[in-house]
Parts: structure tokens; C-alpha cells; sequence
């Protein structure tokens, strides 16, 4: 029987601080800043039954941090390493690890985006490694 990533990410999403600004998989052409979206890979699927079915799932989710200076998306960086670094997300029927935190993309400009008034918003990228196991 097949994870559902989508109740992973969901799981993971719920985790977020109150009153910061999220999105999932996309951000809308005008988004609220600062605001962290949630992204990644699908997972893989693996087995250790002799009937191999798969059973494990392992998923990188990723967090990019944006916001209008470097300062802010550091504090939203430290905002919600609080709360996803060691975390466990709840997924009905999976057991999980501990989410664990490693740093992908340093603070930097995103000279890809302008925003009026402002000039370039800074963005850094986290990803959060999760292993989940029927319960």
C-alpha cells in the first residue's frame, strides 16, 4: 500500500508557526512576505517484506524562506527551524521520524524577482528529511 505524500506534506505544513505567511508547492504572483512555501520530492517507496510491498516512505521536503531583507529571512529561518527541526509530524496510520534539518541555499537576493518600492527580496532554502513507516 502506497504513503500519502500529500497527507505528509500536509502534516508538515501544519507544523508552521501561527501567523506566518505559507504556501504550498506554489507562491501567487503577488505573495505576503515574509512567507516560507513547502515543496519537494514525491519520496521513494521502499521494502524490507520478503513480499515487497513498499512500506517505507522517505521524502525530502523543502522550505524556502523569503522576505523583504536578509534580516527578515533570517528570523522567519529561526521562526520555523523552532518548530520543524526534530519534529515529528503526525500522518494517520504512519509512524515517523524525526524531521532533520539541513541547510540548501544560503540568504541571498533573488535578483529573478523585483518588487516595487523594495527592489530584490531575499530568499535561503532548508530541506527536512522525513522517513514514515506503516503504523
Amino acid at each position: 500500500m502506497s504513503a500519502d505524500i500529500a497527507a505528509h506534506y500536509a502534516a508538515i505544513r501544519a507544523l508552521l508557526p501561527a501567523g506566518l505567511q505559507s504556501y504550498s508547492g506554489v507562491v501567487p504572483d503577488t505573495p505576503v512576505y515574509p512567507y516560507v512555501v513547502l515543496w519537494g520530492s514525491p519520496g521513494s517507496e521502499d521494502s524490507e517484506a520478503l513480499s515487497d510491498d513498499p512500506s517505507t516512505l522517505t521524502l525530502r521536503a523543502y522550505a524556502t524562506y523569503a522576505g523583504l531583507s536578509f534580516d527578515s529571512v533570517a528570523i522567519t529561518i529561526s521562526r520555523v527551524r523552532a518548530v520543524l527541526n526534530r519534529a515529528r509530524p503526525t500522518v494517520a496510520g504512519r509512524v515517523t521520524s524525526r524531521l532533520v534539518q539541513s541547510s540548501q541555499q544560503p540568504i541571498q537576493a533573488d535578483l529573478g524577482v523585483s518588487v516595487p518600492g523594495v527592489g530584490h527580496p531575499f530568499y535561503a532554502v532548508d530541506q527536512y528529511e522525513l522517513i514514515s513507516d506503516p503504523a
